[in-house]
Formats: C-alpha cells, sequence, structure tokens
C-alpha cells in the first residue's frame, strides 16, 4: 500500500468502530482481517448513520451497499496472503413462488470461507427495534399470512434439510438483527436463544436490551473465529454453520434459492465457491463476481469506473 497516511487512517476508523460496535471483540482483535474490517466498518457506518425513517427492507440494502463499498477499501489498505484477487459477490435468491422473501422470511445470508476447504455461513431476518422493543410476531402478506417468527422458523428447517443437519442445529445460525435508533450499535440473537426467551409468550414481543442480546458486530466477527471439522461433517461455531467444501458446493445452490447470497474471499481462492459460483453464472445474467485489488482503488480515488476487462460478469 503505497499511502500509508489512507493505510493509517483505515487502522484507526477500524479500532474506533470495534469500541462502537462490537464489546466483545474489542479486547481481542486489535489487527483485523478485511472481511473483519469490512464488517466493522459497514455496522459502525449503519450505527451512525439517521436510519430511524427507513423501512427494513431499505435497511438490509443499505447493509449489503455498506459491506460492498468497505471491502474494497479494507483489502487494498490491510491486504490479503494469498497474492490474488479478493472476490466480492452478491446474488439475489434465485428461488420462486413459494421460495419468495415474503413467504420465507429471510433476508439474507452471508458466507465467509476460513481456507480452501472450509466455509462459514450465517442467515438473517431484519427488523427495526422501536425503543429497544421489536414485535416478530407480525402477519405477513396476505399471500402469506404466516406470522413472520413462524416463517422464519420453516424458513430454518428447509435450510437444515437441504445442508443434511438436524433442524434444531439451524436455529443456532440462524439469527434476527435488530436495527435501532441512530447511535445506537445493531443487536442479534440466534432463533435458538430467541426460542428459549419466547416459550409459550404469544405476543412474541422482545426487549432488545435484554443481556441475551448480543451485538450484531460481535457476531459477524465470530465468522473468523477458530474451529476446526473434519471432511465431510458440519459443526456449529460461535453462530456460523461451518461446512467442508464438498458439502458447500451441494449446499450454497440450495440457500440461494431461499434467500440472497453475499460472499466475501479475501484470499480470492475459490475452493468451495467454484460449482456455486459456475451455477450462479447459470442463473443470474446480470450478476457481478468483482474482482478487488489495487487498480479498482485507484480507479475509485479518480472517481471512474473499472474498465469493462476488468469486471468478471456473471452470465
Amino acid at each position: 500500500m503505497g499511502n500509508k497516511n489512507l493505510q493509517q487512517a483505515i487502522e484507526d476508523k477500524c479500532l474506533k468502530a470495534l469500541k462502537n460496535t462490537a464489546p466483545l471483540s474489542l479486547p481481542k482483535l486489535q489487527q483485523l482481517s478485511p472481511t473483519e474490517a469490512m464488517f466493522v466498518l459497514a455496522v459502525d457506518g449503519m450505527t451512525g448513520s439517521p436510519m430511524a425513517a427507513l423501512n427494513e427492507e431499505s435497511l438490509t440494502a443499505n447493509f449489503a451497499g455498506r459491506l460492498a463499498a468497505q471491502y474494497t477499501w479494507a483489502v487494498e489498505c490491510i491486504g490479503n496472503k494469498g497474492g490474488q484477487a479478493a472476490l466480492w459477490g452478491e446474488y439475489s435468491k434465485n428461488g420462486q413462488g413459494y421460495d419468495s422473501e415474503s413467504k420465507r422470511g429471510a433476508d439474507f445470508a452471508l458466507v465467509v470461507p476460513i481456507s480452501k476447504k472450509e466455509v462459514r455461513v450465517a442467515i438473517f431476518q431484519a427488523k427495526k427495534a422501536r425503543g429497544e422493543q421489536a414485535n416478530i410476531g407480525q402477519s405477513g402478506s396476505p399471500t402469506a399470512p404466516e406470522a413472520q417468527w413462524e416463517k422464519l422458523l420453516d424458513t430454518a428447517g428447509t435450510i437444515a434439510h437441504a445442508a443434511g443437519i438436524p433442524e434444531e442445529e439451524s436455529l443456532k445460525w440462524t439469527h434476527y438483527v435488530f436495527w435501532r435508533e441512530t447511535g445506537k450499535f445493531p443487536k442479534s440473537i440466534s432463533l435458538a436463544h430467541l426460542k428459549a426467551i419466547l416459550g409459550d409468550d404469544e405476543s412474541k414481543k422482545v426487549d432488545t436490551s435484554a443481556d441475551t442480546f448480543g451485538s450484531f458486530a460481535d457476531l459477524l466477527l465470530a465468522a473468523k473465529a477458530k474451529g476446526d471439522i473434519k471432511q465431510g461433517k458440519f459443526a456449529v461455531v460461535a453462530g456460523w454453520l461451518q461446512l467442508g467444501a464438498k458439502e458447500a458446493k451441494d449446499f450454497l445452490p440450495k440457500l440461494n434459492a431461499l434467500t440472497d447470497v453475499i460472499f466475501a474471499d479475501e484470499e480470492g481462492q475459490g475452493g468451495a465457491f467454484e460449482a456455486f459460483l459456475a451455477i450462479a453464472n447459470q442463473q443470474h445474467s446480470l450478476t457481478e463476481i468483482e474482482p478487488v485489488d489495487r487498480l479498482s482503488v485507484a480507479e475509485h480515488e479518480a472517481g471512474t469506473d473499472a474498465p469493462a476487462h476488468h469486471k468478471k460478469k456473471k452470465m
């Protein structure tokens, strides 16, 4: 990185973002990977933005946009180990009919590789919290009247079946994200914890100030937490499903049929994504996988668009 002042500014911003949004991770992380920096900068940006008036769909789109914007800078300033261009991808759900979000209840999934042989996956549904209170029992659309909570439980079960894992395990890596008022970092909670809290409470109203609700940024940073699995097995590590490459190749296209998928591969090594990307190429005519490297940053600083040959179109 030639611009040391910019690099230092990014590092300072990351540390400040950690302090603002990730209280549990702050003592452990003084040096962030590009993916970790992307997470904390995006969440910190959301925390400081006047987003209270936005609806949940707009908040999710805003967050996805911030992830993409921060990722380029994080890779360029922090660097990666692989020497290949880091990859970023966002795929709209390819399922139809019953698999629409209004009927399924899941907003997006994040996929993060931790090696060429393993990836981690988590699924999220966004809700707004007003005065720390949120209602997850509201009914759906006229064509899908089931309560959102029930739809998300159904989605978790469907995804567990697609992954070939016990249904109760899927509740540990399917989460609600609660966007709060400007200046307050977003909270999150897994369906497993939420189900234990709610019990038979039919109102399905929750208080996000309770200790059971953790920092969303802390959960995102846990994607890079240490954890090992044997090939052909799955594990749930710190709120994330961890899969081997073979299992991920089978599972990711099925996941994309149920919800939008965002992935960040800071080493650009493909691995478990290779088969998924090949399938996505055939299904998404307008989606791009975009290399993140020095040239794209330089062009961004100059206020120009990257040339056509610099982006890999997903056809």
